[in-house]
């Protein structure tokens, strides 16, 4: 699993994707996390799902997608994918 590290101030939010990507992790996730209201992005190569995990104080499900589109890849929310930091 590809996972930078970066600071993690208060995050509220966790959005999780099912996606196809492969390969280029390090470069997709530095693009999300340029993202307004993104403090860290995850994906996991091992998953079957390729799962990107994006966690922020308000990340934006549509500009995620987006981006990740642009790249030429493809993402879908996964359900009960909104989750609330718990503490």
């Amino acid at each position: 699993m590809f996972s930078p590290q970066h600071s993690m101030e208060n995050p509220d939010t966790i959005l999780v994707f099912q996606t196809n990507i492969t390969s280029g992790a390090e470069h997709v996730c530095t693009l999300v996390q340029n993202l307004p209201g993104i403090q860290r992005c995850t994906i996991d190569l091992d998953d079957c799902d390729r799962v990107l995990r994006v966690i922020g104080d308000r990340p934006c499900a549509d500009m995620i997608r987006a981006t990740i589109r642009r790249l030429g890849f493809l993402i879908d929310e996964m359900s009960d994918a909104i989750l609330p930091k718990r503490i």
